[in-house]
């Protein structure tokens, strides 16, 4: 095998556009495949583009085909890269068959599951013996009447499979949940929609207490790299993806999260958010996201390529393990950081002239790249037309409530 195999990048975020522009760098052919064809991330310069046939949580229907297909007409097996969660899930339920016309690498099957359930992800923490907030099954407003004792507030309500949350309810990652009666409507509201759901403590601090551990281990169960990082903004604040974050060197983190992989049984790539809990001084595990992060190209940026191990691992080229050469390079994306540094101002704790100084050094980006230009254009359109969008709406709206207030003076007359 070698270097010729071509990559078929699935998702095209922020996180398929790193993978993209690593792989792309480096001279090896890639393809983007995505079902939203406006996605800035599909104008770089580093892959072709292939539309997929449908979105792949509302009908894989066509996928297997479709896969099939594109593996057909390469001459040396190419490699398979999912960026999110729904293609994870895709290609463990389909290893087996795809298998044979990719190189892939997802995690075990149970590891998947556990992964991608905020359940399974508790539950699999506890067995590797990982510190993790406490986490209730909720399926039925029943099950809340079992354990309510037990129960603290605030705490967060989240879903069990964010895909189904996502579609069918809310687009927020969780609500915050401040007291027993909002928690009895929005479970009567959620056991009609049939949306299985998790209750889980909220561990205090602000984002800045959030930590990223992301990893790539082979088949074969080695790390061959490994990156910290470290969240300073989030959007939406508190409970949202990380919008302006530094690369750091957190031994204590590292040990923890190697300790979750190894007792796991994990492999492939990994994105796992711990939160350091100040009433003990531990990292307590989040969330596992069996991918690449959104947050990618910091690792890269600290000297793990990510990407590029997995691409050699999968075309069977021996691989040294690599840890981060540099920390204190920032990630920045400007439209989430912009709007986190709004709702900061609003609550105080964050002025205009500390949010440009906390911009100062090293940097790389969600989307702007010297060498690839024209995502960070797509990217930098798309948000002009969605504040103008905005500002028009509000406009059209105090036009409404001033017609309605005239209306009424008239009559009242």
């Amino acid at each position: 095998m070698d270097k010729d195999a071509a990559v078929y990048v699935l998702g095209m975020t922020c996180n398929g556009l790193s993978v993209v522009r690593s792989l792309g760098r480096q001279g090896l052919r890639v393809y983007a495949v995505d079902c939203y064809l406006d996605r800035a991330g599909l104008r770089s310069r580093y892959c072709r583009v292939i539309a997929a046939p449908s979105n792949i949580i509302d009908d894989e229907g066509p996928w297997l085909d479709f896969l099939i297909g594109l593996a057909g007409r390469e001459k040396s097996k190419p490699v398979l890269f999912p960026t999110e969660d729904a293609y994870v899930l895709y290609l463990a339920k389909h290893r087996e068959t795809l298998s044979k016309y990719y190189h892939f690498n997802v995690p075990p099957d149970e590891v998947v599951d556990a992964s991608v359930s905020k359940l399974g992800t508790y539950q699999l923490a506890v067995k590797s013996d990982i510190p993790t907030p406490w986490t209730y099954l909720i399926k039925t407003v029943a099950d809340y009447e079992k354990i309510a004792d037990k129960v603290t507030f605030p705490c967060a309500l989240k879903p069990s499979y964010a895909h189904v949350w996502l579609k069918n309810y809310t687009h927020e990652k969780l609500l915050v949940i401040e007291q027993p009666r909002e928690l009895e409507v929005r479970l009567h509201e959620l056991d009609e929609l049939g949306i299985e759901v998790v209750l889980q403590e909220i561990i205090p601090g602000g984002d800045n207490q959030v930590y990223v551990f992301t990893v790539y281990v082979s088949r074969a169960g080695r790390v061959l790299g490994y990156a910290n990082l470290h969240k300073i903004r989030q959007q939406p604040v508190d409970f949202g993806v990380g919008a302006f974050d530094i690369s750091v060197n957190e031994p204590r983190l590292t040990e923890t999260a190697l300790k979750m992989i190894e007792n796991s049984g994990y492999c492939g790539m990994a994105s796992t958010e711990y939160k350091l809990d100040p009433r003990d001084g531990r990292f307590k595990l989040i969330d596992i996201n069996p991918r690449t992060c959104m947050i990618g190209e910091l690792a890269i940026a600290s000297g793990v390529d990510l990407p590029y191990i997995y691409y050699f691992d999968m075309i069977g080229k021996d691989v040294e393990s690599v840890t981060p050469s540099r920390t204190g390079i920032k990630w920045f994306c400007f439209e989430w950081d912009f709007l986190s540094f709004l709702e900061y101002r609003r609550r105080g704790l964050l002025t205009f002239a500390d949010w440009l100084s906390s911009l100062k050094g090293e940097k790389v980006y969600a989307y702007f790249a010297k060498d690839d230009l024209k995502p960070f254009v797509a990217a930098c359109y798309k948000f002009v037309l969605r504040v103008f969008n905005f500002g028009l709406k509000k406009l059209n709206l105090k036009k409404v409530k001033r017609s309605a207030i005239g209306g009424g003076n008239t009559r009242s007359r």
